[in-house]
């Protein structure tokens, strides 16, 4: 709320101060959940790499400051509204989608609900990021996007279908899984995002989906594993229809 009413001016002073506060909270609040709950928690910040963050560890070689409690949620709120204010000081970075997705693993619901609505706000934020950054994402994604947490799989589907949406190969790909997914709210997200183009879509300057016909089939059904994944009854129902709008949009 503090971000909404600020002056402009004042804002602009404070942002990258804010920024690195923010950064440095947000670690100390997903290490010591790690310390707490272990399990998911644990793997997700081993994984995101937040004990070796280059901003929060630097400086008086102290580490972060630690965040408890009501802190985690305050963090994670703080910075989606950052990010809705002023979406260009994360654009090129992915430190945010990887502690929060690591944030996102434990098992406070109310922290929890936190994570997942600072995602949904930075995924606005980032608009198309460039190719480095890109596929930083990518990669973190696949984790999330094959998790037993429906929250977790939700999230990815929503960074995929917006920061990373199709015709991106990789992500046509994760979509035609997700197509089959138990969650309601990923199928439809992840559909959306497969569909055809209407004249309203078109004119807000959502980009048809379909990749070079051969260079999707390639990257999909090319693969074993990727084959694999697309047979499930769920997938290979949506693998079908897209591949044969593709093929007519080709000629």
């Amino acid at each position: 709320a503090l971000f909404k009413v600020a002056p402009d001016a004042a804002l602009d002073a404070a942002a990258p101060s804010l920024v690195r506060t923010l950064r440095r909270s947000l670690v100390a609040s997903v290490v010591r959940a790690a310390k707490e709950e272990g399990g998911a928690v644990r793997e997700a910040a081993d994984a995101a790499g937040v004990e070796e963050d280059p901003v929060a560890m630097d400086g008086d070689n102290e580490g972060p400051s630690p965040v408890a409690g009501e802190g985690v949620a305050l963090t994670c709120g703080a910075l989606g509204d950052l990010a809705k204010k002023r979406p260009a000081l994360f654009a090129g970075e992915a430190w945010p989608a990887r502690y929060l997705f690591a944030a996102l693993a434990t098992g406070d619901l109310g922290r929890r609900m936190a994570a997942q609505e600072a995602l949904a706000s930075m995924a606005a934020a980032y608009g198309k990021p460039a190719a480095p950054v890109a596929l930083e994402i990518e990669q973190m994604l696949r984790e999330p996007l094959r998790s037993g947490s429906d929250h977790a799989r939700l999230c990815a589907v929503l960074w995929t279908t917006t920061v990373l949406a199709p015709p991106r190969v990789p992500s046509v790909f994760s979509c035609l899984v997700a197509a089959g997914d138990a969650k309601a709210e990923v199928r439809e997200l992840a559909a959306r995002a497969l569909a055809p183009l209407d004249k309203e879509e078109g004119a807000k300057g959502r980009e048809a989906p379909y990749p070079p016909f051969g260079e999707a089939v390639a990257y999909c059904l090319g693969d074993e594993a990727r084959a694999a994944a697309l047979a499930a009854d769920g997938p290979a129902l949506a693998t079908i229809a897209f591949f044969r709008a593709a093929l007519e949009v080709s000629g």
